[in-house]
Order: C-alpha cells, then sequence, then structure tokens
C-alpha cells in the first residue's frame, strides 16, 4: 500500500525512496540518501511554490502551477514534467516524456525528451535529443542538438553541430555548422561553420568562411 508524504512550507527534509506521491510545499528544502545523494518517488511530485531538491530526483512525474524548482542534480520522469507559471533549474541531466515549462528552464548538462515546451527561455548546457523544441522567446544550446523541429520566437543559438528536421525562427539564428533540413528565419542567419540544408528562407543571411573571411554558399552547404 502506497503512502504518501507532505512535506510543510520553509522546512527541511532527507528522503529516500517515497512509495506513493510526494507534495512539497513553498520554499522547502528536500535532501537526498546516499552517496550521491538520490530520492526516488513512485508516484507523482507536486510542488507549491518555490522549492530545492539537493539531490538526484527521479518519479513518475512533475507538476506545479508556479514555482522556481532547482534540483542539484540529476532529474529524471518517467512522465511529464509541468510547471504552468514558473521556472526550472536542473545543474545536471534533465530526462522526461514533455516537459512544460512557463518561464524558462535550464539545464546544466544534457536534456532529452520527447517534446520541450518553453514560455520564455531555454538553455542546455549540454548536449540536446528532443523530438520537438517550442519555445517563445530565446533558445542556446551549447553542446550537440539532435531535434525534429525546433520553433523560435525570438532567438536561437547553437555552439556545436546541429542535425535538425526544421528550424523555424522569428528573430535571428547563429549555428556552428551541421545538417538542417528546412530553415525559415524572420531576421537574419549565421553559420560559423559548414552546414548541410535542404531549403532555407530568411530576410537576410550570411555564411563565415573561417579560412578565409568571407560570405557564401553553395548548393544547399554553406562551405
Amino acid at each position: 500500500m502506497s503512502t504518501d508524504i507532505t512535506v510543510p512550507s520553509e522546512s527541511t527534509i532527507t528522503l529516500g525512496f517515497v512509495d506513493g506521491d510526494l507534495t512539497v510545499g513553498r520554499n522547502a528544502t528536500i535532501k537526498g540518501e546516499g552517496t550521491p545523494p538520490n530520492v526516488n518517488v513512485s508516484g507523482t511530485i507536486a510542488i507549491r511554490g518555490d522549492c530545492t531538491f539537493e539531490c538526484n530526483v527521479s518519479a513518475e512525474g512533475f507538476e506545479g502551477e508556479h514555482g522556481d524548482v532547482t534540483v542539484q542534480g540529476d532529474l529524471e520522469m518517467k512522465g511529464d514534467i509541468e510547471i504552468q507559471r514558473g521556472r526550472l533549474n536542473v545543474e545536471r541531466t534533465l530526462k522526461a516524456s514533455n516537459v512544460d515549462i512557463g518561464k524558462s528552464l535550464v539545464v546544466g548538462k544534457d536534456l532529452e525528451a520527447e517534446k520541450v515546451d518553453v514560455g520564455g527561455s531555454l538553455e542546455v548546457n549540454g548536449n540536446t535529443q528532443v523530438k520537438a523544441i517550442d519555445v517563445g522567446g530565446r533558445f542556446r544550446g551549447v553542446g550537440e542538438v539532435n531535434a525534429g523541429d525546433i520553433d523560435v520566437g525570438g532567438s536561437l543559438t547553437i555552439e556545436s553541430r546541429t542535425e535538425i528536421e526544421r528550424i523555424d525562427v522569428g528573430g535571428t539564428v547563429t549555428l556552428y555548422g551541421g545538417h538542417v533540413g528546412r530553415i525559415d528565419v524572420g531576421g537574419s542567419f549565421e553559420s560559423k561553420n559548414a552546414l548541410q540544408f535542404d531549403f532555407h528562407r530568411c530576410r537576410r543571411y550570411r555564411e563565415v568562411d573561417w579560412k578565409k573571411h568571407r560570405w557564401r554558399h553553395r548548393r544547399g552547404r554553406f562551405m
């Protein structure tokens, strides 16, 4: 029989395995057991406001209407993560089925999901492997990005090689080489390394020839 746990607001608690759901109050801090510290929840984690997890966290799902959440480790969900009007900062790797964050998402290492939807900004400091990404403001990927569709309202910057089926960006795009199937850009587009593409449409593009310091494109490839 499962046993749900509620962590009171403004409190600090140490947990290991939770056989049920975990509800976390405002400004609460969760510590894990073991080395490295871990919290494993068999059910869903529900937050009621700002909170901090000083450990790796795994569960079936993660949800909250609002709040700024910090996870000082890995965050792994079998299902979805949803914070409707809040921010999520994961200091290491994030894995989930679908991720829906109202304001901003920062991932310290790798991001792996089916779909990611962020109302404000998305920053991934490791590699990104996602089928569909929808960001209202800005997306910055430091590592390699492997994705199906990327839809960004503002600016897109990917600082390593890309393998993307489609990019649709309202503002500016800066890439560092790779392959993109289709590119639709409302503003300017720049790639700082060799880029292959099948189709592009943008108001203004430029390609840095890192050897001769001039712009050129030819035969579906930026050289």
